[in-house]
């Protein structure tokens, strides 16, 4: 979306493969194929009939063929989600190569892709009128830049007999900001609700295009006999399409998809994927690396465990979406958007704050590192800064094994948050973005757009000293011992590395903690310390964020938890209002 869009983010600083976990380019792959996709193409699926595979073009055939077996023959599992019902605006229509408005009543194909650093057109309120003409979408008409990959997917669509694609760039007008966000918190819908999701896994921009559709795109370049190269087309995983943030959402949100990966095109629904090999017969076992999602939606967004409380569901969710990389900050709301809309329409009604569930506030804001996590900074000053109390504000993993959820009936363990028993002991409002005096109570948000990143928050605050001694905890970020300021008790924090650098995230025998009260619960603090400091039984404790002030801001740098009796008998009733940045 111009210069500022959910497929225009891929960053400089991560296009070197060094940086692209698993990335390739569009016209290499690993020389090696795994052992367990070689047995599965030379044993598992021998007794399939092995149909020939053009090296040079797709047999649409046995793509329309796919489409209309799913329809036809498979059931719920290719089918949209409930209550899922935002539509698109616009669409195009492929026959008269221009803009359509949307009807609930269209049946639609739409494209996920990589945008890099391409240029090209979109639409605009200026030329919306003009993007309605027919013919504004051809490549022939000047007025129009269309990169190859959306022109390709243009003439795709026309070829399997389908008559309108969906494509951000020119289906969501780029300058009506209203429209344009509404439309991005409805991406899951919409994908989720399209016939198939088209996706090009393959090249570094939307110029590279798709391969192997006679009479749209130049030829692909496989082998004879279906040798090596499209057996190792077969494994998508590695596809740089997989590194954007953007593309998380479309990939579990759509039921049904079609990838151009490399040069082989794959088919994935929610019962079955095939090969242009096999048409439409099926292999009982299909590797995990063959596979185009990973999981199953059904198991990425499992509602009837988030009922129960399972946050571990949820940042599980949260870890597959956030090690991803987006070239904007002040994306990394957006780009979940879908996915938080849905999880607000089936299961947590209260909605989300910057990624936060409202529901389940308290407890969600204990989130600890997985890793050394990465701040995000916005890249303009325009542009609201994610906050550091969310996992939005940092890139990287978080444990998804903190919480222990309402139907849980045993004791906690190390680290970890029983949820039956937590209690809030901080008061939260929003606060207007254009006036920071203006308040309102945390709960659903009626205009988020209104609202800062900064919550002003009402909570205890006072001070804890680190001591040398690290608790004996699973943990890959930074840990140590506090003490009260008067020296007569050890107490523990577990801190992460949270600002992305390694010295500022060095704690110090020493240091001053300041500490923010958010909640109470009951349970084993940690396990046993060196020296003999025992906390290995329940006890009532305070969860606190060790809060970094700068000027009126505050902002977290880690997780903590202090024995109740001590904090109340020695600092305890030192209630500030802070504003959480």
């Amino acid at each position: 979306m111009g210069t500022h869009s959910p497929n225009n983010d891929i960053d400089n600083e991560f296009m070197s493969r060094e940086h692209i976990r698993g990335a390739q380019s569009a016209d290499e792959l690993d020389d090696s194929i795994p052992e367990e996709v070689n047995q599965w193409w030379e044993e598992d699926v021998a007794h399939l009939t092995k149909y020939p595979v053009d090296p040079h073009w797709i047999d649409l055939d046995i793509v329309r063929g796919w489409i209309d077996t799913c329809i036809s023959d498979h059931g719920p599992d290719c089918w949209p989600q409930d209550g899922l019902h935002g539509i698109p605006l616009w669409l195009i229509d492929v026959e008269l190569l221009c803009l359509v408005p949307a009807s609930p009543h269209h049946r639609y194909l739409a494209l996920s892709y990589v945008w890099g650093n391409a240029q090209s057109s979109e639409t605009t309120l200026a030329n919306l009128e003009a993007m309605q003409q027919p013919g504004a979408l051809s490549h022939l008409n000047a007025d129009n830049n269309i990169p190859k990959t959306i022109h390709h997917a243009i003439g795709f669509v026309k070829a399997i007999g389908e008559r309108f694609l969906w494509v951000d760039r020119f289906c969501i007008c780029q300058d009506d900001e209203e429209a344009k966000s509404a439309q991005i918190n409805i991406m899951g819908d919409i994908y989720n609700n399209a016939l198939v999701t088209i996706i090009a896994a393959s090249g570094w921009d939307a110029n590279h295009g798709l391969r192997g559709i006679k009479g749209v795109t130049e030829p692909r370049n496989l082998s004879p006999n279906m040798g090596d190269d499209y057996v190792k087309s077969l494994q998508p995983q590695s596809a740089m399409w997989y590194s954007r943030g953007w593309t998380f959402q479309e990939l579990y949100m759509s039921k049904r998809k079609i990838m151009f990966h490399y040069q082989a095109v794959i088919w994935e629904c929610g019962s079955h994927i095939w090969h242009e090999a096999h048409g439409c017969q099926s292999s009982p076992q299909i590797p995990q690396s063959l596979k185009i999602t990973p999981w199953s939606s059904n198991e990425i967004f499992n509602t009837d465990t988030l009922r129960l409380g399972h946050l571990g569901t949820y940042y599980s969710l949260v870890n597959s979406y956030n090690s991803r990389n987006l070239s904007f900050a002040a994306d990394a709301s957006r780009a979940f958007a879908g996915v938080m809309s849905i999880l607000t329409k089936q299961v947590l009604p209260g909605g989300f704050t910057w990624g936060i569930p409202i529901d389940l506030f308290h407890a969600a804001l204990l989130w600890i590192p997985e890793e050394p996590m990465k701040r995000r900074y916005p890249e303009r000053a325009a542009w609201p800064d994610p906050p550091s109390w969310s996992w939005l504000g940092w890139q990287g993993r978080v444990r998804d094994d903190n919480w222990l959820p309402l139907d849980y009936e045993g004791t906690s363990d190390v680290w970890q948050t029983l949820i039956a028993n937590l209690e809030p002991e901080s008061e939260w409002w929003y606060m207007n973005r254009f006036d920071a005096l203006q308040l309102e109570p945390l709960g659903p948000q009626a205009d988020a757009t209104l609202f800062s990143p900064c919550l002003r928050v009402h909570a205890q605050v006072g001070t804890l000293i680190v001591v040398s001694e690290k608790p004996l905890l699973r943990a890959s970020v930074e840990s140590r011992m506090l003490r009260l300021p008067n020296g007569s008790y050890s107490i523990s924090l577990t801190c992460g590395a949270l600002l992305g650098d390694v010295s500022d995230t060095e704690i110090e025998e020493g240091m001053e903690i300041e500490c923010m009260i958010l909640s109470s619960s009951r349970g084993v603090i940690i396990p046993f310390l060196p020296g003999g400091y025992m906390f290995s039984s329940e006890h009532a404790y305070y969860n606190f964020l060790w809060i970094q002030r700068d000027g009126d801001l505050a902002y977290r740098r880690g997780i903590g938890r202090v024995v109740k009796s001590l904090w109340d008998t020695h600092i305890g009733n030192k209630f500030q209002r802070i504003q959480l940045a």
